[in-house]
């Protein structure tokens, strides 16, 4: 019987300990939840715990100091929690760089992005609304390209982002405006003057200048003939050579300038040659006044009377600019010719005619 006793008792004793609950002792020496023998002792009676999400080992462990022969539980806990595994957090790439936004057609473009990835994963690269003039690394993220002026006008909402594969990020979308190029000033001259004069015979060429700038030119010539004269402010070149002047006179060159820029003419010569056998080279003075003495202010130019008849100048050869006061007449046949010269006006009215002069051809 006392074998039983103890049995129970320590069966008792192990259930309260695992339950953690109070299982309290009288003076008498009795345990609550069971009767006791005085002179009976229990030690070393423990309960273990169960392990989960991780190690965690518990024990109870019941001792105490027997009063009338009954040992009394401690109560006492003791826990222990250990983590499992450890999980590595992906971190979004960083994407900068400030690209240009504008550029004339012509010039080259070329923009690169600054990346950075914490977790140092290689990076990959996109593009959204590309120019069609551009291309794009998707290696590096490069975006470059030369516009023409086909191309002309605004690209916008270009957005180039980085990925590592999981996350990713972009820069703020942006335009980029292709203007013209501006022209630069240009100056052209141009004309192709006359390489043979007779002698008696009036000269005159005037080159035709152009300045995309509109400034102010000035002309210069090299090489003028002795017997011309030459306008800086048009550059016409005018003169009637003599016989003195036959012969040839070479790399004449006609200049004009702007201040900055200067076009040139290609060098050029003029030949003077003998009045032909059939022609007679005239002069005369610009008259100054009217027939009343009145100032001379409309004059137009001259009409040259000739004829081999001195009574009957029946041939007319009409000089349009009232500064020429000199004439060739060629085409004439042999024998004795007559010539007078009259003034008109704009009203194409005759003065009187200058004394007739002749000569033999």
């Amino acid at each position: 019987m006392a074998t039983m006793r103890q049995a129970s008792m320590g069966f008792m004793f192990a259930v309260c300990v695992a339950a953690l609950a109070g299982c309290g002792s009288d003076d008498s020496g009795s345990t609550t939840g069971g009767a006791a023998t005085s002179g009976v002792e229990a030690s070393g009676t423990s309960a273990s715990g169960t392990t989960a999400s991780g190690t965690t080992t518990s024990s109870a462990t019941a001792s105490g100091t027997a009063t009338s022969g009954v040992t009394q539980p401690s109560n006492t806990v003791t826990g222990v929690i250990t983590p499992s595994g450890s999980a590595t957090v992906n971190t979004a790439p960083t994407i900068t760089g400030t690209p240009a936004t504008t550029l004339v057609a012509g010039t080259a473009y070329s923009f690169v992005p600054t990346t950075t990835d914490p977790n140092a994963a290689p990076l990959t690269f996109s593009i959204k609304n590309m120019p069609s003039w551009a291309k794009f690394d998707a290696a590096s993220g490069t975006l470059s390209g030369v516009p023409t002026t086909g191309n002309v006008g605004s690209y916008p909402n270009i957005v180039i982002s980085a990925s590592d594969g999981s996350t990713s990020a972009s820069l703020t979308a942006f335009a980029i405006s292709v203007t013209a190029p501006i022209a630069a000033p240009t100056l052209d001259v141009t004309g192709t003057p006359a390489s043979k004069v007779s002698v008696g015979a009036p000269y005159s060429f005037k080159p035709a200048a152009d300045d995309s700038a509109g400034a102010k030119l000035v002309y210069s010539i090299v090489n003028k003939p002795t017997w011309a004269t030459f306008d800086t402010g048009s550059g016409a070149l005018t003169g009637t050579p003599g016989t003195a002047n036959v012969g040839v006179t070479s790399q004449i060159v006609i200049q004009v300038t702007d201040g900055t820029l200067t076009a040139s003419l290609p060098a050029f010569s003029i030949t003077v040659a003998s009045a032909p056998a059939d022609s007679v080279a005239l002069s005369w003075t610009e008259p100054t006044l009217n027939a009343d003495g009145t100032p001379a202010t409309n004059l137009s130019g001259y009409h040259i009377y000739y004829g081999t008849s001195a009574a009957s100048l029946n041939k007319v050869v009409t000089v349009k600019n009232a500064a020429d006061t000199k004439e060739v007449v060629s085409n004439l046949a042999s024998g004795t010719w007559y010539f007078a010269v009259a003034s008109y006006n704009t009203a194409n009215v005759d003065s009187a005619l200058t004394a007739v002069v002749s000569v033999s051809l």
